[in-house]
């Protein structure tokens, strides 16, 4: 294996006193050049346009459980509803008893 040593005269990031260490943590590199050309990359694959197809479930099982589950909640709710309007018809009964 031939090397030959550093030329202190070259510009470099480094400087003649730099550890080996410092120089791996830069990953021995003395200038990163990036070059992204998007256009390029995207320009081969151009649909016309872009369809989305959703796969739903919709079997026996799903379907009985969705209506269950939307009974129960509206169950819920009528409950609530009635036991609040009971509850306030309750309060004021008393005093339109008193009032005749």
């Amino acid at each position: 294996m031939n090397t030959t040593a550093l030329n202190s005269s070259l510009l470099s990031k480094f400087k003649t006193n730099t550890s080996i260490g410092e120089i791996f943590n830069h990953m021995m590199v003395e200038q990163w050049n990036s070059s992204i050309m998007f256009e390029s990359y995207y320009k081969p694959c151009q649909p016309l346009e872009c369809t989305l197809s959703v796969t739903t479930r919709n079997d026996v099982i799903y379907i009985v459980t969705a209506v269950f589950w939307l009974l129960s909640g509206l169950i819920a709710i009528l409950r609530f509803i009635v036991f609040h309007g009971v509850h306030e018809q309750l309060a004021v009964l008393p005093k339109i008893q008193k009032a005749f």
